[in-house]
């Protein structure tokens, strides 16, 4: 073994009995007197200690020497029966783990001893900081006692001593596979490469970009996806080693919970104190976040270690340190800022390998190995369980901790083991998040967990559940144990790998609701209750987690929360609002996301009935009570029956009559058939309009009249705006900006037509972008909206965003676009642009204010907001007035934007061949007459407008309406016999009546 330092060899003993008097400050070599190698050593003020692969401890303590500095003694042997694999030590004790698990302490005056306080469990890891210690067991739980003056326990309170091991609860749902301790500070990794931090932090060596202390575990955001693999901690410093490759071997079986793997082109970060140069930046300033040792960029890293003042790197060939306390020319113990080469005595290197490092107090340590075939890291194996070694051949531990999820199911439903034994197993894994939180990961994703990646697999997951199908009385007692795991599930998660267990659950979910059942329903609404509970970060983390999962486990995941729901409606308001959540995060998904009839469930009529009869009815919402649930989340209802509520809604108000008799026998055996039924009541609201004054005379009208006519049904409705700005193509219009416009009273009039349109399901030719319908529901329009309204602006516009360089930004100093009707004049790439032949300042405070690379996304969002809402604010206020007193707020909210749009425009006919099947003969017309075959000819060689006008004028619209699942021509053919008219009479040329069935009138044609 290597040795260098301060008294680095002194105390040894060598082959041949005698003990190592020398220093080794300036580096040696020690042949100690075991054969075996050494696997695990540390060392504090007051001991040294270390064990070799034969399992035994050994130590040599400080003594007070006669000037009053401390001095080594002699090695002396742990006697014990035990074997031991791991030691830690803090100033003054020393702990011993031994290969069973169970931890033992020595003190001084005090020969070894079972640490009592936590006899029982069995332990993993154990790590010392100056005056506490932190245990990692084997089945994830972490414990912390000693001093916490500085928060180093992470128990969240301020005690100034624990002696007692105490449970750090806030990681209990996060599987933790490393734990590190240093002076005052502590820290823990997870399997997925999260890193957490807590205690003193007067220097950053917490990583968290500041000098406070934190009481409990924070996340280090600056690690996140940097694959971190293992921490050292000095006594005020930090040290990580990172982005390490995980390549399979050559053969070996890759399950999902378990990476075979050899470890390749490590980084090191580094953080905290720098006074000494520890850190290796060439520096002697702290750090608050971690950085990258640049020197050793590309070194392939493979191990590192941190001693008190002092850092000690490992890569495959060359070991190197920075600090104090180090080999340097001349003897001299001067600072090193950057990592230093340590030159190792050629004789004692030749045909070998450096196989471990250790750092201590003032001096640190190597070890070499014969086998080089792959790195022999023991201590990865130790102190990070997601690494398997391949040179050891030892057997790994076969506890349930330590088992893949998968095999145990297998296991179980073969029935090879006793049921005792299942049961037990079943509790230990199904009702511990941190053992569901390591399950079914994604063996390549998993280092990636971020808020936008949960790196799980989870159709291996759903695979492994459906087996519980085969085996009732183990999917009962996996219940039982879920059930358990729910209700301690914490409501503040610290991390995002802790809600992996929710999709997990939900998996197992869609497995037990096959088929659906109460007990089902239960679990779910008890999984939802807690989910309802999650901090908005968490459920937003969720949210996108779900979105970017693939669209069968997307569509997979509605189902469970839907059938439960559908399962006992009138009891499933938690369930129904974590589909309303999924339903939002759907929406923004764009032309990926699930359709949105995955979300509709059966809805009975006689729901439709009761809920518009609670909106209109004051003794009947007495009576209910509180809003029903198609109001409450009307995404459960699909477009036909949020469609029927609308005109069962505006034919009520129409009536003034109870709705009852809306419900004629015959309409339950037509309801496909329900958009012909149509009643007036009363008399009608005319409007009595001169052609050449449509507009004039219509404004003059309904402003003179009362707003209880608007109730009325309209008989006529007629009206050309000039009070929009248009498109360059003229195709698509928009409220004008400009102040030389209308009264605003014509804007709340046209919205009042508009309204009627809704109100009497009246289609209308209204040429505006969905910016329209989404702003009247209270949805923001955003840059496509632009591009529907000005293509060539929003694609300029889309341009800067998304392909323009910061050097092109900055070069540009000419309008990006210019348009007959709308410029986007960035003079000098300035915040300004000219819309509605206007000149606009977007930052009137700053009106200079250039477009750069940090600003360019403002500016985009500033010219949408400014065309959709500031430009026309006053405007769209009154139009939306105007809209909303004749058409009823709450029954259009239930709609889309989208489906908003068709109900007042319709939608377009795209299969054609419909028109021509469904057509009906009349007179002397059938399928064969020549008329017939001549106009089919015809129509088969129209272009799309042709086609289009031919709608028209046969409908009046070159739209259907919403749900007509048909339009039906009838061609009645007309002679003067059948009219009464002369010859002279009958025009040569076709005719129409339009109505549910459009009339196509026209003479037979020789």
């Amino acid at each position: 073994m290597f040795a260098f330092g301060e008294q680095s060899a002194r105390g040894f003993k060598l082959k041949g009995g005698t003990y190592a008097s020398h220093t080794g400050d300036e580096g040696c070599f020690l042949d100690l007197s075991s054969s075996s190698p050494v696997t695990d050593l540390c060392v504090g003020p007051r001991l040294l200690s270390f064990v070799n692969r034969d399992g035994n401890a050994f130590i040599i303590r400080l003594n007070p020497g006669k000037d009053g500095a401390w001095v080594r003694g002699r090695q002396k042997h742990v006697e014990s029966k035990k074997k031991f694999r791991a030691v830690s030590c803090t100033n003054d004790t020393l702990y011993l783990l031994s290969d069973q698990g169970q931890l033992f302490c020595v003190q001084p005056h005090v020969p070894l001893r079972p640490f009592e306080a936590l006899r029982g469990v069995s332990v993993s890891q154990v790590s010392c900081g100056s005056h506490h210690s932190l245990a990692l067991t084997r089945d994830g739980r972490m414990f912390s006692w000693g001093v916490d003056a500085r928060g180093q326990l992470g128990l969240g309170k301020s005690d100034s001593k624990t002696s007692s091991p105490q449970p750090v609860r806030s990681v209990s749902e996060l599987l933790v596979v490393q734990v590190a301790a240093g002076g005052e500070q502590s820290f823990c990794l997870t399997v997925s490469g999260g890193v957490w931090s807590w205690g003193c932090n007067s220097s950053g060596q917490l990583g968290l970009g500041d000098t406070t202390d934190r009481h409990t575990p924070h996340l280090l955001q600056h690690l996140n996806m940097k694959q971190t693999c293992h921490i050292s901690c000095g006594e005020a410093h930090t040290a990580v080693l990172t982005q390490v490759k995980l390549t399979p071997e050559d053969g070996a079986a890759v399950k999902p919970e378990l990476t075979v793997c050899v470890l390749q082109d490590g980084a090191v970060y580094t953080f905290g104190s720098g006074q000494h140069g520890q850190l290796g930046h060439n520096s002697f300033r702290d750090e608050l976040r971690p950085r990258l040792v640049a020197e050793l960029r590309g070194s392939k890293v493979t191990a590192v270690a941190c001693g008190r003042l002092h850092t000690v790197l490992l890569t495959h060939s060359h070991m190197y340190f920075c600090g104090v306390h180090g080999p340097a020319d001349g003897g001299r113990q001067d600072s090193a800022a950057v990592p230093l080469l340590v030159q190792l005595p050629c004789e004692h290197t030749e045909g070998l390998s450096i196989r471990q490092i250790f750092a201590g107090e003032h001096c640190s340590y190597a070890t070499r190995s014969l086998q080089v075939r792959h790195m022999e890291l023991d201590w990865f194996k130790q102190k990070c369980l997601m690494f398997v070694c391949l040179c050891d051949q030892e057997k790994d531990d076969q506890s349930v901790s330590h088992t893949p999820l998968t095999d145990l199911i297998n296991i179980w439903i073969s029935g090879t083991q006793s049921w005792r034994k299942t049961k037990r197993e079943i509790t230990q894994t199904f009702s511990s998040a941190s053992y569901l939180n390591r399950s079914f990961l994604d063996h390549r994703k998993h280092f990636e967990t971020s808020p936008n990646q949960c790196g799980l697999d989870l159709n291996a997951a759903q695979n492994s559940f459906s087996k519980l199908l085969d085996k009732p009385t183990v999917m009962k007692e996996v219940e039982r144990a879920c059930k358990s795991l729910i209700r301690s599930l914490s409501p503040c998660p610290v991390g995002v790998e802790c809600l992996r267990v929710y999709l997990l659950l939900t998996e197992f979910l869609h497995v037990l609701h096959q088929p659906a059942s109460r007990k089902g329903s239960l679990l779910a609404k008890a999984l939802a209750t807690v989910i309802l509970k999650l901090p908005g970060d968490s459920i937003r983390v969720l949210g996108d987690w779900w979105s970017a999962l693939p669209a069968d486990v997307r569509e997979r995941h509605v189902l469970v929360w839907k059938n439960a729901a559908v399962y006992s409606l009138n009891d499933s308001k938690s369930l129904l609002q974590v589909l309303q959540l999924m339903y939002n995060k759907n929406k923004s998904l764009g032309p990926d996301r699930t359709p949105n009839s995955i979300f509709n469930i059966p809805v009975n009529m006689d729901m439709v009935h009761e809920s518009v009869l609670w909106k209109l009815e004051p003794t009947y919402r007495a009576q209910l009570g509180e809003v029903p649930i198609l109001f409450s989340f009307p995404f459960l209802m699909n477009f036909p029956t949020r469609h029927l509520a609308l005109r069962l809604n505006n034919e009520h108000l129409q009536s003034q009559r109870p709705l009852n008799w809306l419900w004629p026998d015959w309409w339950f055996d037509e309801f496909e058939d329900y958009l012909e039924f149509s009643s007036v009541f009363g008399q009608p609201f005319t409007l009595r309009l001169r052609r050449e004054h449509t507009l004039e005379d219509t404004f003059a009208q309904l402003s003179l009249a009362n707003q209880q006519d608007f109730r009325k049904p309209l008989q006529l409705i007629s009206a050309e705006s000039g009070m929009f700005m248009f498109n360059d193509s003229a195709t698509l219009a928009w409220f004008s900006s400009r102040q030389a416009t209308p009264p605003l009273e014509h804007y709340f009039l046209f919205g009042v037509l508009c309204g009627l349109a809704v109100y009497h399901f009246h289609m209308v030719f209204l040429p505006f972008p969905l910016a329209l319908f989404k702003k009247l529901l209270g949805v923001a329009p955003c840059l496509d909206d632009l591009c529907q309204l000005s293509p060539c602006t929003g694609k300029s516009l889309r341009c800067l965003l998304e392909e323009y360089s910061d050097d092109v930004i900055q070069s540009l100093d000419m309008d990006l676009s210019k348009t007959k009707s709308e410029v986007i004049c960035i003079y000098c790439m300035l915040l300004q642009i000219c819309w509605d032949q206007m000149e606009v300042a977007l930052d009137p405070d700053n009106p200079d204010r250039p477009v750069t690379a940090q600003n360019k996304e403002e500016f985009v969002s500033a010219f949408v907001e400014h065309v959709f809402t500031t430009s026309v604010k006053s405007q769209f206020k009154e139009f939306r007035r105007g809209f909303f007193s004749t058409a009823d707020r709450h029954i259009v909210e239930l709609f889309s934007p989208e489906e908003l749009r068709d109900i007042l425009v319709g939608r377009e006919l795209t299969d054609w061949s419909r028109l021509k099947q469904s057509a009906v003969y009349e007179g002397v017309f059938h399928e064969n007459h020549p008329t017939i075959r001549m106009f089919w000819e015809v129509f088969d060689e129209l272009t799309e407008e042709q086609r289009k006008a031919l709608l028209w004028f046969i409908t009046g619209f070159e739209t259907l309406p919403i749900l007509t699942v048909d339009i039906k021509i009838r061609f009645r053919g007309l002679s003067s016999k059948q009219e009464g008219l002369s010859e002279d009479h009958i025009s040569p040329n076709p005719t129409h009546a339009t109505a549910f069935w459009s009339c196509l009138c026209t003479p037979p044609k020789s």
